[in-house]
């Protein structure tokens, strides 16, 4: 197994599914990992996100949406 947590949009895709085309056993699994910034009410998320917003206002979602589409 390979696994990348919270890394993979930091990678070359091309290459990096190389590599792990390279290091995968036959049958072997990848998983690529990413946990997004969503602030949603009762979350543990909301509170931090208050406070960022306090100190400024246009840094709603870390800068993000929370989508992903690729």
């Amino acid at each position: 197994m390979v696994a990348a947590g919270q890394c993979w949009h930091w990678l070359g895709a091309p290459k990096a599914t190389a590599g792990i085309r390279r290091l995968l056993r036959p049958g072997g699994r990848a998983v690529i990992a990413h946990v997004g910034w969503l602030p949603l009410p009762g979350n543990v998320v909301e509170a931090p996100e208050e406070l960022i917003l306090s100190f400024n206002p246009a840094g709603a979602m870390g800068g993000g949406t929370g989508l992903y589409p690729r």
